[in-house]
Formats: C-alpha cells, structure tokens, sequence
C-alpha cells in the first residue's frame, strides 16, 4: 500500500496566484449562472402575468359579445311579438 502525504501542501506565489484567479473566475461564471436563472424566471413570471391579463381582457370581449347578442336576440323577438300584435289587431 502507499503512503498518502498529509503534510502541508506547499504553493509557490504563482499557484497562489493562479488558484485564486480560478476560484474568482468560478464565482463569476456562477454569479453569471445565477443572474441568468433569476433573469429567466422574471422573465417567465412576467410572461405569466401578461397571459393572465390577456385571458381577462378576452374574457371581458366575450362577456360582452354574448350580452350583445343576447340584446339582439330579445329585442328580435320584442319585434317579432309587435308584429304579431299589428297584424292579430
């Protein structure tokens, strides 16, 4: 079996220098990682609120597209009864 070397582990000041540019790089490209994951669900919440929005506003056409026609629809047979009553008199 080997040894295993558990004493202290000695860097010369480029590897010092070296591993704390790569640790800084890391954390920038997580911070980046990060930022882009919270920008991507701003982006999908908002999407989601727009798409509530225009569910309501089409929502609301049709309500009123439907009282519309059910006006026509009674003032029709409001017309047709008037008639009834013109030509019964």
């Amino acid at each position: 079996m080997g040894e295993e070397d558990d004493g202290p582990q000695l860097m010369s000041p480029l590897q010092v220098l070296r591993a704390k540019a790569f640790a800084k790089e890391k954390e920038a490209r997580e911070q980046a990682e990060r930022d882009r994951i919270a920008a991507k669900k701003a982006a999908a919440a908002a999407n989601k609120v727009r798409k509530e929005q225009e569910k309501a506003e089409r929502a609301l056409r049709t309500a009123e597209r439907r009282r519309l026609a059910a006006e026509k629809k009674l003032q029709h047979a409001v017309d047709v009864q008037a008639r009834k009553e013109l030509r019964a008199a």
